[in-house]
């Protein structure tokens, strides 16, 4: 059993979830706090998007910030498993790093998931690595460069869906599903590195869904003819592994619903 929960962000602050309130510590305060023994979930770091806002010097020297905190967590203090929120991005870097669509994201992501797990190697402490592909959830925060709430957002207002790519596919999994897949190995002391799974769909499927999910039968879509341009991971695998500790996924019908109220 997780005993206590402590939350560090970038700055001080209160959190509420499920009518409790949880208290954020700001970095310094937070780091000073973290306990031997402790499972430190790290999922800190700038979106993509930050790249055009802060320009890529400056956003790699933010996240190479982000990053130092929980290396000397690592470090330092002895966890019991360090568990590493990455992302699918990171596999373009090994897969070839002259493709254009490696950034300074991807790039960052990779390290971090290397510098991680080597650090967790030379002090004994379990890790585990999971690329995160495309997540759902009430707890969605990003309402402008996502499909999934993009198209729940255009569907709310009853406006026309437009699908450029539609044959393109992704695997969608609600944040708290993964979440507890991820915490449930943590606690058993596992280290694995895999990807996020959940259902497997396509744009102009997810679009559709989205439309009969929010009893919108009127709206159209409108498709256009971009080439397939796919993102997921080894999504099975994970599905095995939940489905191996009894963690049901929900369908995407119930996730869309779920997301649905990160737009109440």
């Amino acid at each position: 059993m997780l005993e206590r929960l402590l939350l560090i962000g970038s700055k001080s602050g209160e959190l509420t979830i499920l009518g409790q309130k949880f208290e954020i510590l700001d970095p310094k305060l937070g780091e000073s706090r973290i306990e031997k023994g402790a499972i430190f979930i790290n999922c800190a770091f700038l979106r993509r998007e930050f790249i055009n806002k802060l320009g890529e010097q400056e956003f790699s020297r933010q996240n190479l910030e982000i990053m130092a905190l929980p290396t000397r967590a690592i470090r330092n203090i002895g966890l019991f498993n360090f568990v590493n929120l990455s992302s699918g991005a990171a596999v373009l870097v090994d897969q070839n790093p002259n493709n254009s669509l490696v950034d300074a994201y991807s790039v960052l992501k990779r390290r971090s998931e290397i510098e991680f797990e080597q650090e967790s190697k030379l002090v004994g402490s379990n890790f585990i690595n999971c690329r995160i592909y495309s997540m759902s959830g009430s707890h969605l925060n990003e309402f402008e460069n996502l499909a999934l709430s993009t198209f729940i957002s255009r569907a709310l207002k009853n406006q026309q869906i437009h699908v450029n790519s539609p044959q393109s596919k992704r695997t969608y999994i609600d944040g708290v599903n993964l979440m507890a897949v991820v915490i449930r190995l943590a606690i058993q002391g596992e280290s694995k590195n895999f990807d996020s799974g959940g259902t497997l769909i396509s744009i102009l499927g997810l679009a559709e869904t989205i439309i009969k999910v929010a009893g919108k039968t009127k709206l159209e879509v409108s498709v256009g003819t971009d080439p397939e341009a796919s993102y997921f991971g080894d999504y099975e695998s994970f599905n095995r592994i939940a489905a191996g500790i009894d963690q049901n996924l929900l369908s995407i019908e119930n996730q869309i619903t779920n997301t649905m109220k990160a737009f109440d």
